[in-house]
C-alpha cells in the first residue's frame, strides 16, 4: 500500500497549491470509516495554536457523537510544526512531513492524524459531514423552540379574527414539511470558513466578523457540530416565515402568506435559505426591521420618541454589524416619513454610528463587504425573472393610479428601499434576498394601498 501511494504523494507535492487544496485520505477513506464504526475509544490532542485548538474542539465534539472518550486511539490535530506529538509519531505514517500541512486524514494503528495548516485544515470537515447524530437534548430543545416560536407569532394572528392565523399555520406546516422531506442541509461554501474562524475565536483567536464572534460565544454553550447549526437554521426559517406576516399591512395580515409564498417560490431565494449560511441571519434581521417599522406608531411626547429611538437602535445596530448595507434603511425611512425631524435625525445618526462602530470593530469585514469587485448583472436579471409577478402587479398599480405611488408612508419607504437595494445589486450580488424582500413587500402595499397608514 505504501509503495502504491508514493506516486500519488509525489504528484501532490508537485501540483500547484491551488490544486492540492483538497481533502485526501491515507491509506483510504475506508480506514476512517472503520475507525468511526469501531468500538474503540479516543482522545483528541490539539496543536498549540488557537486555530488547531479550535478545530480540535470541533473534531472532539464530532467524534463524541459516535464514540466514547478513552485511550484506544489518539486523534492528533494540526501539523508537525504545531503539534509536538504529531511530529513525534509522524514517521510511523511513512509520509513526508510536508504532507502534514495539507488537508488529510491519516489512520494508522492507534493514531488518527487530522492535518492541515491555518488556511486549509477546515477542509477536513468533509470527512465527517455525512454523520448525523443529534443529541436528545438538542432535538428536544429544537422542538420546544419550534412550538414556542409558532405560538409567539401565531396567537396574535389568530386573535385578529381574519384568515391570517390559518394562513400562518399553513406557513408553519410548509416549513415543517420542507424540513422533513428535503435533503439535509449543508454548509454554504463561505460559511465553512466562518465556522472555522469562529472556532479559532473560541480558542482565543480574534474573530474577523460579528457572526464569527456570535458563533464563538455560542460554542461556549452549544456543541459545535453540524446538527446544531442545521437545527438553528430551521429555527431561523420558522422565524422568517412568522415575520413575513408582520411585514404585511396591519389591516391585512393575511397578505403575509402571499409574501411568504412569493419569497419561497423563488428558486434563488430558496437556495440561499436551504443551506447554513450568514445570509439567513441577515434576512431575519432585515425582516425584523421591516416588521418593526411597519408596526411603529407616530409619537409626540419626547419620552415616547426616545423610547422609540432606543428600540429602533436595538434592532438596527446589530443588523448593520451583520450587513453594513442595512445602514441605508434609516435614510429610506426618513424619505418615507419626513415629518418627524427629531426621530428622523436620531435614526439617521443611529445608522451612521452603527457603520462607524462596525468598521472600528471589524474593519476588514466591512471593507470586504463594501469593496467594489466589478459589475455583474446576473443577479439583477434573476431578480427580474423571479420577481415578474410582483413587477406585473406594480405595473398594474401604476396604470390604475396614474403612474404614481404614495409619496409618504410605508409605500414610499418600501419603494425607496427597493430602489436602493436593486441599485446595489450589480455591485454586491449577495444583496439579492434583500432586493427581493423589498420588491415583494412593496407589492403587498400596492395590493393593499387603500389601507396605507
Amino acid at each position: 500500500m505504501r509503495k502504491a501511494l508514493i506516486p500519488v504523494i509525489l504528484i501532490l507535492m508537485l501540483l500547484p497549491r491551488t490544486y492540492a487544496m483538497e481533502l485526501h485520505y491515507y491509506p483510504d477513506r475506508e480506514a476512517l470509516i472503520s475507525f468511526l464504526n469501531s468500538n474503540s475509544s479516543y482522545t483528541v490532542v490539539p496543536g498549540n495554536t488557537s486555530w488547531a485548538r479550535g478545530w480540535a474542539h470541533y473534531i472532539d465534539a464530532r467524534l463524541s457523537t459516535v464514540k466514547q472518550h478513552g485511550s484506544d486511539f489518539k486523534v492528533l490535530v494540526g501539523n508537525v510544526d504545531t503539534n509536538p506529538l504529531m511530529k513525534e509519531l509522524w514517521n510511523a505514517t511513512g509520509l513526508t512531513p510536508e504532507l502534514s500541512f495539507e488537508p488529510m486524514v491519516v489512520v494508522i494503528p492507534g493514531v488518527v492524524f487530522i492535518t492541515g495548516d491555518e488556511d486549509n485544515i477546515y477542509l477536513t470537515e468533509q470527512a465527517f459531514s455525512s454523520l448525523w447524530n443529534p443529541s436528545p437534548v438538542s432535538t428536544v430543545l429544537f422542538v420546544v423552540l419550534f412550538i414556542l416560536i409558532t405560538l409567539l407569532f401565531g396567537l396574535p394572528l389568530l386573535k385578529t379574527h381574519t384568515h391570517a392565523g390559518a394562513f400562518y399555520i399553513l406557513a408553519v406546516f410548509t416549513i415543517a414539511l420542507w424540513a422533513l422531506t428535503s435533503p439535509r442541509m449543508d454548509f454554504a461554501p463561505d460559511f465553512l470558513k466562518t465556522f472555522y474562524h469562529a472556532l479559532n475565536a473560541w480558542a482565543g483567536g480574534e474573530p474577523g466578523s460579528p457572526v464569527e464572534a456570535l458563533l464563538a460565544i455560542s460554542f461556549k454553550f452549544m456543541s459545535p457540530i453540524e446538527e446544531n447549526l442545521i437545527y438553528t437554521q430551521w429555527i431561523f426559517l420558522l422565524t422568517i416565515s412568522g415575520l413575513t406576516f408582520y411585514v404585511a399591512p396591519k389591516t391585512s395580515r393575511e397578505l403575509g402568506f402571499l409574501l411568504f409564498g412569493l419569497l419561497f417560490a423563488s428558486p434563488t431565494f430558496r437556495g440561499y435559505m436551504h443551506s447554513v449560511s450568514t445570509i439567513s441571519l441577515g434576512v431575519l434581521f432585515f425582516l425584523l426591521i421591516l416588521a418593526f417599522l411597519n408596526n411603529m406608531k407616530p409619537q409626540v411626547e419626547l419620552k415616547d420618541v426616545m423610547i422609540q429611538l432606543f428600540l429602533l437602535a436595538l434592532v438596527t445596530v446589530p443588523s448593520v454589524f451583520i450587513n453594513p448595507y442595512f445602514s441605508l434603511i434609516p435614510l429610506a425611512f426618513v424619505i418615507g416619513f419626513p415629518r418627524r425631524p427629531l426621530r428622523n435625525t436620531g435614526y439617521l445618526a443611529t445608522g451612521i454610528i452603527a457603520v462607524i462602530l462596525a468598521y472600528i470593530a471589524y474593519p476588514s469585514y466591512v471593507k470586504g463587504f463594501l469593496a467594489f469587485s466589478g459589475i455583474s448583472h446576473s443577479e439583477l436579471v434573476t431578480l427580474v425573472k423571479e420577481g415578474l409577478p410582483a413587477i406585473f402587479v406594480l405595473g398594474y398599480h401604476l396604470i390604475r393610479h396614474n403612474g404614481i405611488f404614495r409619496r409618504r408612508g410605508h409605500t414610499s419607504l418600501l419603494t425607496t428601499m427597493t430602489l436602493f437595494y436593486t441599485a446595489v445589486l450589480p455591485f454586491s450580488p449577495l444583496m439579492f434576498p434583500y432586493s427581493m424582500i423589498s420588491l415583494f413587500a412593496l407589492t403587498l402595499r400596492a395590493l393593499n394601498v387603500q389601507t396605507e397608514t
